[in-house]
């Protein structure tokens, strides 16, 4: 078993946390994104940190990695889960 940790900073901030993430304008753009995964010993398997520009051209590629990261994760930590994952998914349509 994996266990995820992960953060991201934004540019700007959100309309509202309850808005749909299809109303992409509600939404900021992702300018970071961490994650680290450990095993149950505490063991770090895997750590990364990305910066992105306003524009950049492999977010969506990182993002997918992400995503595949999480989904292979019996576990995901972050300190705003729902703001995070919602900017993620966002960012992604």
């Amino acid at each position: 078993m994996q266990v995820i940790i992960f953060d991201t900073e934004t540019f700007g901030k959100i309309v509202s946390l309850d808005s749909n993430v299809e109303n992409l304008s509600d939404w900021p753009k992702i300018k970071q994104i961490s994650w680290r995964i450990f095993d149950l010993n505490g063991n770090l398997l895997k750590n990364e940190n990305h910066y992105f520009t306003e524009s950049e051209l492999n977010k969506q590629e990182i993002l997918k990695t992400f995503v595949d990261d999480f989904k292979n994760s019996k576990l995901g930590v972050a300190h705003n889960f729902l703001f995070d994952f919602k900017v993620i998914a966002a960012e992604l349509i």
